[in-house]
Parts: C-alpha cells; structure tokens; sequence
C-alpha cells in the first residue's frame, strides 16, 4: 500500500524553544510529511530565528504562515495554512507537541 502524502501543519505562538524540539522530531521521522506549514499566531522575531536556523533539517519543505499578532486567532492562521497545504491529507499538532519518530508513519 503507497504512504499517502502528508502536510503537517504545526501551531505555534512565541515558543521558539518548545518549536526548536519539535521541528527536531520532525526532522527525525521515518517516514517524513510530504511539506511542513508553520501556522504561527504572530510570535515575535526568536520564532522567525528558530524556523530559519532548522529549515535546513527538516527532510520536507517548510513553509512559516505568519499574521501579526491581535489575540488569539490561531483558527485564523490554521485555515490559511490548510488551503495551502498540498498533501493527500493533513495532520495538524500544536507547537510543543515532540512527535514520536514514527508519527507521520
């Protein structure tokens, strides 16, 4: 049976340390998600830093979704995330969630 293709969306929202050990379960999966979109509910500039240093290790192609910050609106952001998604389905975690290196698998 083919793996179907996965986009896994991650929530986030001004945890760059709890985000930093997540996109490393990403990294480190078995089977890897066909792209990775960062939902994020207008953290601050330490978020930015943190996807641009991991973006090189993480097996799929990762995409930051970003709108400034007024509330929390993270339902806003998840729904521009999943209309860009492009996977068979989507899988959505919040940002200090470590995935099992099996997750995706």
């Amino acid at each position: 049976m083919a793996i179907p293709n996965i986009s896994l969306i991650i929530s986030t929202y001004n945890r760059p340390g709890a985000l930093s050990k997540v996109l490393g379960g990403v990294a480190g999966q078995v089977t890897p998600p066909v792209e990775v979109l960062l939902a994020d509910d207008g953290s601050s500039e330490l978020t930015r830093a943190v996807v641009e240093k991991l973006t090189a290790h993480v097996s799929a192609p990762l995409r930051h979704f970003w709108h400034e910050h007024f509330g929390f609106r993270k339902t806003k952001i998840l729904n521009q995330a999943i209309t860009e998604a492009h996977g068979d389905y989507i899988v959505l975690m919040d940002g200090d969630c470590v995935p099992h290196r099996r997750f995706i698998a």
